[in-house]
């Protein structure tokens, strides 16, 4: 039982468990009234955009050693033992995305604002249609995406069902293959022939829905960039704490190590992250 300041809880559920049962409309409600209306005062409150180095601001908070990206390196390894195509990229996957997170030079134009800082499904409480926050212990001023970023990388490596990397990767290229911001929502199912096809199309949905709030939040005068930054460094730093002692846990790891790849490679081919920013 939670006792907070403002609510009358009986039964509060967390995001991730609501998640299960609920549908898109309903997740998607949910968010929206979170971050359009609970949280809009924080939002309100963004310092005007200027020139940040989120290379800086990022990177502070991982705290990777040799023996945690070797674990990474060997589940990454396991886990595309069996797809053939992919054999010949992990290793060169581990590499390029460590050394590109490590970057000093991704410097952008975009906004700060307060955050939550840890804005993951069991710090996000949900009764009613209503949702709110606790734990507030990584609080403070950063980048206005962090929290969407970090709450679109939770849902992914949590409540994802993965049944083979091939079609992950595919849904990875599906979310980056369109400028989100500037599109409105598909209801077609775009993963119809994939054997988890409902599952696909409703985080494929609620995640759209996340990156159309982010927008909202940003005036809509933010580049996609600047989102993609924000959900390559939410991911490197989920994989510090993902585990990766059975088979589907190592193919969530080469799974994020694998959409950090393709989000890495997008922004360095668009001039982010290299000498000439």
């Amino acid at each position: 039982m939670y006792s907070l300041i403002g609510h009358s809880t009986q039964n509060p559920v967390t995001f991730d468990q609501f998640f299960e049962s609920a549908t898109p409309e309903e997740i998607i409600q949910v968010l929206e009234n979170l971050f359009c209306d609970i949280l809009l005062p924080w939002y309100d409150q963004a310092k005007p955009r200027s020139i940040e180095n989120l290379s800086r601001l990022y990177w502070k908070d991982l705290r990777f050693n040799n023996d945690q990206i070797q674990r990474i390196r060997n589940a990454v390894a396991e886990a595309v033992a069996e797809e053939v195509s992919l054999l010949s990229l992990h290793n060169s996957a581990v590499d390029f995305v460590f050394e590109y997170a490590k970057s000093p030079t991704i410097i952008l134009e975009t906004q700060k604002c307060i955050v939550h800082g840890d804005l993951h499904g069991k710090n996000i409480l949900v009764e009613n249609n209503s949702a709110w926050l606790i734990d507030f212990g990584h609080t403070g001023w950063s980048h206005i995406f962090r929290d969407l970023a970090d709450l679109e990388v939770s849902i992914k490596t949590k409540l994802l069902s993965i049944n083979d990397l091939l079609s992950m990767l595919e849904f990875e290229k599906s979310l980056i293959a369109q400028d989100i911001f500037s599109t409105s929502l598909s209801t077609t199912n775009k993963f119809a022939n994939s054997s988890n096809s409902e599952d696909l199309d409703k985080v494929y949905r609620v995640i759209c829905s996340l990156r159309q709030i982010a927008n909202k939040i940003s005036s809509q005068k933010a580049q996609l960039a600047e989102y993609y930054v924000a959900l390559f460094y939410s991911t490197i730093f989920r994989l510090q704490f993902l585990p990766s002692d059975t088979q589907e846990e190592k193919c969530r790891i080469a799974h994020a190590l694998l959409s950090c790849e393709q989000l890495a490679t997008l922004l360095k081919d668009n001039g982010v992250g290299t000498s000439t920013n």
